[in-house]
């Protein structure tokens, strides 16, 4: 995803409308229609704080939000 969207890491304002990791998804897919398609995958992975985590956790302040694709290979 980082190679599409040519963002690697960037860093949000902390934002009192921003409760769950579906609010930073949501922040994130409202900048442009590129964002918006590469973030709106069906399998798209969520992670806060290196835990996997559904949309639905919740994120405060200084939290690490990671949204990746499912990892896939041999071991």
């Amino acid at each position: 995803i980082r190679d599409q969207l040519k963002c690697a890491e960037l860093e949000l304002t902390y934002n009192k409308n921003i409760l769950y990791v579906s609010d930073v998804l949501d922040e994130l897919k409202s900048w442009n229609s590129v964002w918006k398609l590469e973030l709106s995958r069906y399998d798209l992975l969520s992670a806060v704080n290196h835990q996997m985590v559904p949309l639905t956790f919740p994120v405060k302040d200084d939290d690490e939000v990671v949204f990746f694709p499912p990892l896939t290979g041999d071991w």
